[in-house]
């Protein structure tokens, strides 16, 4: 003989606090929040600016192998070094903040057109 079963199955229960609202906003806004924020960290200013450092460092490395000699060709190679690799910085800097902002701009983009 098969078992009887009720026509409205009994509801799940779930915690009282996670049916309020305020705690389903808190969840909802802060979710994809962190996921952006954790990708902008990655693609930041800084982040695509810091080769450029290297680049710098790397100059540094290059006159202590080279033979020049003197505190006027130690200034114009580090004050020329310093100046490229400022503009570096800047240059992959704004890269990755452009990035970044397709990135950011896609997103939101798309989760609108949900």
């Amino acid at each position: 003989r098969p078992s009887a079963t009720k026509r409205y199955p009994k509801e799940i229960q779930q915690l009282p606090w996670y049916r309020r609202t305020p705690v389903q906003m808190f969840i909802g806004g802060f979710v994809p929040f962190s996921a952006i924020v954790l990708q902008l960290h990655q693609v930041s200013v800084l982040c695509g600016g810091s080769t450029a450092i290297f680049m710098f460092g790397y100059g540094i490395y290059f006159y202590a192998r080279s033979r020049m000699s003197g505190f006027l060709q130690l200034s114009f190679f580090i004050g020329y070094n310093a100046c490229i690799c400022y503009a570096f910085f800047l240059i992959f800097g704004a890269i990755s903040f452009r990035v970044s902002l397709l990135f950011v701009h896609h997103i939101y983009h798309n989760v609108k057109r949900e």
